[in-house]
């Protein structure tokens, strides 16, 4: 079983099940040509303000994840109020909110936080690093919406309906003309955004309001039924994806081994912040004897070095080198019609494209460079995966998977060769 049907198998288990466990890292490393860590400067957690219920003495329970004070508070207020016989419908609903995130945190999923990126709301995503062969988001027809088209050149939107209700719309264009297809089987009464479809056409993360998330918008999780093309009841991604702010843009990178989300906890209104994370290969959960105080930091993503010391070092680096190669290639997607580079000749000059290029055998050969270029980085990446998984996997997994991370170490030694040698070729072309 691959990497990514592991993880999206233990998606579906968790959240069927209800037991969605996390182990969060701190990167405190601030990104000043694009935003500032969030690991540094989380405030304490304080109440949301769109978070509309009746003003109750659990509510802050509540945010802090103290589902067992809240229940014994509101029983308290119950009991209190049928003697008195007074309505308890209110007590009622935020008693069975206590007891749903009792039930999610208990299985908070335990994933590595790599990063975490505080950005405008406004240019969120300038800051999404989807490679090519994942698609592309870009805003949609009217504010808020956030549209996402396949590599194979599906849109998928939000279009209001009658009622003013966000529903999930497939689009195909074929030159003026415009087809708009529902997405069968997301059948909810509230607003549905934030669409990202896998690479396999089958897996459909979303994000989406109503009574069976936490609040505001929460992230979910669904898959295509493949013989009849709707999408079996989405799955509630629970603690650490949701929160009870908003949480959206949930995307997994199957080949880089990274994914992300985006949440606006903890943030002003104008501020979201980006988790960056390695999708787990297989079930992995906290001990029974961690705290309840760790176990809330862990699925609030409050503190993200409160687990750090017990990251295998050589994952999170790995994960890190990962991220760091897939934003420097998501830059070099921003300009597609000329490629942009460094390639230095001698001590006094440095050729930043092809223009640059005397000889016009070099600036072909230059191209030529390019591709090779871009092949190995592609293959370190996927080499990196590679290690990170066997260095995951148990003895027998790590016999099987030996042959083939050894012919993939040699291919990424045999590209550096005629990379060199492609480079020496150049110089030597333009030196003439």
């Amino acid at each position: 079983m691959n990497m990514k049907s592991s993880f999206l198998s233990l998606l579906f288990f968790l959240a069927s099940a209800g037991i969605l466990r996390a182990q969060v890292v701190e990167d405190v490393t601030l990104h000043k040509d694009t935003g500032a860590s969030a690991a540094a400067t989380i405030p304490p957690v304080k109440f949301y303000p769109e978070f509309r219920l009746p003003d109750n003495e659990a509510l802050p329970m509540i945010e802090k994840l103290q589902f067992d004070q809240a229940i014994q508070s509101l029983n308290n207020q119950i009991a209190k109020a049928k003697r008195k016989k007074e309505p308890t419908s209110s007590l009622d609903e935020l008693l069975v909110m206590a007891k749903n995130g009792k039930r999610m945190l208990s299985g908070t999923d335990k994933i590595l936080i790599v990063d975490s990126l505080v950005v405008d709301k406004n240019n969120l995503l300038e800051y999404i690093p989807l490679s090519d062969e994942l698609g592309c988001f870009k805003d949609g027809r009217r504010p808020g919406i956030v549209d996402f088209t396949t590599e194979r050149g599906e849109t998928y939107t939000a279009e209001a309906d009658t009622a003013g209700v966000l529903r999930l719309k497939r689009v195909i264009c074929d030159g003026d003309e415009r087809a708009v297809f529902p997405v069968e089987g997301l059948d909810r009464e509230d607003d549905v955004n934030y669409p990202f479809l896998m690479p396999d056409g089958q897996t459909l993360y979303f994000a989406s309001k109503g009574n069976d998330g936490l609040g505001h918008y929460d992230l979910f999780v669904t898959r295509k039924n493949d013989e009849d093309g709707t999408f079996f009841v989405p799955q509630h991604l629970g603690y650490p994806y949701n929160s009870y702010a908003n949480d959206y843009l949930m995307v997994v990178d199957e080949e880089r081994q990274i994914g992300w989300f985006v949440s606006d906890r903890y943030q002003s209104s104008d501020k979201a912040c980006i988790y960056f994370f390695v999708p787990n290969e297989s079930r992995t959960t906290f001990d029974d004897d961690i705290s309840s105080r760790d176990l809330r930091e862990a699925a609030s993503l409050q503190h993200l070095k409160t687990l750090w010391n017990s990251t295998d070092p050589q994952t999170l680096d790995s994960a890190r080198k990962r991220l760091a190669r897939l934003r420097e290639e998501s830059k070099g997607q921003a300009d597609k019609s000329q490629p942009h580079f460094s390639f230095v000749i001698d001590d006094n000059r440095v050729c930043r494209s092809l223009d640059d290029f005397k000889n016009q055998n070099a600036r072909q050969m230059c191209s030529a460079w390019l591709l090779k270029k871009s092949n190995l980085e592609q293959m370190t990446l996927m080499l990196d995966a590679k290690r990170s998984a066997y260095h995951q996997s148990d003895k027998t997994k790590r016999q099987a998977m030996t042959q083939e991370l050894l012919d993939m170490e040699n291919h990424v030694e045999q590209l550096k060769r005629e990379l060199f040698e492609t480079e020496q070729n150049i110089r030597m072309l333009e030196r003439q």
